[in-house]
């Protein structure tokens, strides 16, 4: 018995030595400038899609009551991307933030929603001020983001408009951000439209 187990374990020695020998004898794909960027793509697209299923499951939790708002903005803080995109780091957790708080939105979760849109303003405004005016594109997403929260979530209309203007500012022939600011005005001008007839 005990030859028996000394012949199979010197044959999958063998057999190792041999597999390693073989991966080693192997050609390697070359490190072209398209092999990499293929790497790195997926790489992107992996923490894309790890950040997507973290808010996913912070979102369900908080709907079903087995978290807490707090405690999932404590995880989505030590994440080192929860938005899955390549972001300043208040930018980033912002993002993540607003996504969290419109999926607590259309499942009527308001107060819970209330919460998250109030972390992702504060984080927007760390981050338009780390951002440099040198990266005016960034800094416009930054300042657009911060007017949809406070213009359809926070209720502040005329901080909203502010945001947006400066951001027109730093990108001035941007249409998306020229049509962003037109939609929020309209909104703003029915808004007031209705209250007026009430």
């Amino acid at each position: 018995m005990h030859k028996k187990l000394r012949f199979f374990a010197l044959t999958l020695v063998t057999l190792g030595v041999s597999i390693t020998m073989q991966s080693q004898a192997l050609p390697t794909v070359a490190d072209t400038p398209e092999n990499l960027a293929e790497r790195e793509a997926a790489k992107k697209a992996a923490v894309f899609f790890q950040a997507l299923h973290l808010r996913e499951t912070a979102a369900a939790a908080i709907m079903s009551g087995t978290e807490k708002p707090a405690e999932v903005i404590v995880q989505l803080k030590a994440n080192a991307s929860p938005s899955g995109l390549s972001a300043e780091a208040n930018a980033d957790f912002g993002m993540a933030a607003l996504d969290i708080g419109q999926r607590l939105v259309a499942q009527s979760k308001l107060a819970e929603a209330d919460i998250f849109f109030r972390e992702c303003e504060k984080s927007f405004i760390v981050a338009s001020a780390k951002v440099a005016d040198a990266d005016a594109r960034g800094k416009a997403m930054i300042l657009q983001k911060l007017a949809l929260i406070r213009s359809c979530y926070l209720g502040e209309p005329a901080q909203a408009k502010a945001d947006i203007e400066a951001a027109i500012k730093l990108q001035p022939s941007e249409k998306y951000f020229q049509n962003f600011r037109n939609g929020l005005f309209k909104d703003q001008a029915q808004a007031l439209n209705n209250s007026a007839q009430n």
